[in-house]
């Protein structure tokens, strides 16, 4: 993303955040919504996600759209370490793939709160898909979108079974419709 006087503009704001006010923020579609979410869908880059006040009580973040690849995640891995409370994470049309993905794992399984985590078209691979469901199978309930035209299926068990020689794979498990 091109850094223009706009994209100054939204980045000192996201850095001043003080308040949970529902407003629009500045350029584009960026807005705080209600309970403390944030939506930069479209325009969140590197930057923007390191100015996020680690003061500021994120519950809710929406970065669909903004282009961010494996380059992205260890500004997102700090995001997320500044912000352990978050209940939503849209990371949907981006492109983290497999390699990014397997970056994030850690940090998203260390999410207590993570209740609705969008990857839908992020390239996302079946054994990616079954790691995912391996990493995450404790954060109950948990709703996963990970292709928006998929069908749905039951939710991950809340047991624990081991599926190494059964061929049931974890992402037949997985819920991949968004909680919003």
């Amino acid at each position: 993303m091109p850094r223009t006087p706009a994209h100054s503009d939204l980045l000192a704001i996201v850095r001043g955040l003080a308040d949970e006010t529902p407003r629009r923020l500045g350029p584009g579609d960026a807005a705080i919504l209600p309970g403390a979410h944030l939506d930069l869908c479209g325009l969140a880059d590197v930057a923007l996600l390191a100015a996020i006040a680690p003061a500021w009580p994120l519950r809710g973040l929406w970065l669909a759209d903004s282009g961010l690849g494996p380059d992205a995640v260890p500004a997102l891995l700090e995001l997320l370490a500044r912000h352990p409370t978050i209940e939503h994470l849209d990371l949907s049309r981006n492109k983290l793939g497999p390699a990014g993905l397997a970056l994030l794992l850690p940090a998203l399984a260390a999410l207590p709160s993570l209740h609705a985590l969008d990857l839908a078209d992020n390239d996302l691979d079946g054994p990616t898909i079954d790691a995912l469901g391996q990493h995450l199978q404790h954060l109950q309930p948990l709703r996963l979108a990970t292709h928006p035209t998929a069908p749905r299926t039951t939710p991950v068990p809340s047991a624990s079974p081991d599926h190494s020689g059964d061929p049931a794979r974890w992402s037949t498990f997985l819920r991949r419709d968004p909680a919003w």
